[in-house]
């Protein structure tokens, strides 16, 4: 038995995320993350930058190090008014990736999205090898203020990494 595909299909797989961004297109050419990589931090967006650090470290070993010309720029801009609290704008190419938002919340939700952009065997742990970014431009408004999961524990015991890594993977 056949089942119904889905009338809405990503332009590629690894363009596939959640939620959905409102605005998404792809973009020729990826963008390498290695260890020569450098991070760009205009000021208010140091705790955005040490989330993308912590998620990175985990997966490519070396950290981020700042610099004024860092090809990876994460920037707050209040002029971005159409963004809101929690919105952002994110373009990735082969020469770097702008992450700016008008919020710190904005870039929070923003690295979110880059993570998810990280090749799937990059979520598992430690690859040795570098990653690659693909090509994209987004624009994102969350469609809801509050989002949630639930979890049954009462009736699904679960180790509390288990839970730990699950209320991670809902950021």
């Amino acid at each position: 038995m056949d089942l119904p595909r889905p009338a809405h299909r990503p332009a590629r797989p690894d363009l596939t995320l959640v939620p959905r961004p409102r605005r998404l297109s792809p973009r020729p050419g990826r963008f390498r993350l290695d260890a020569g990589t450098r991070l760009r931090v205009a000021p208010g967006a140091e705790t955005a930058a040490d989330l993308l650090r912590a998620y990175l470290a985990t997966v490519t070993g070396p950290c981020l190090e700042p610099a004024d010309d860092g090809a990876f720029v994460l920037a707050l801009d209040p002029a971005l008014t159409g963004l809101g609290r929690e919105g952002y704008g994110l373009t990735v190419s082969e020469q770097g990736v702008l992450l700016r938002a008008a919020r710190p919340a904005g870039l929070l939700r923003g690295v979110q999205t880059v993570r998810q952009l990280l090749p799937y065997e990059a979520l598992a742990g430690p690859s040795g090898t570098d990653l690659e970014l693909p090509g994209v431009e987004i624009t994102d408004v969350p469609a809801h203020p509050w989002r949630g999961m639930l979890l049954d524990v009462a009736r699904h015991f679960q180790p509390v990494s288990y839970l730990h890594r699950f209320v991670d993977l809902l950021a």
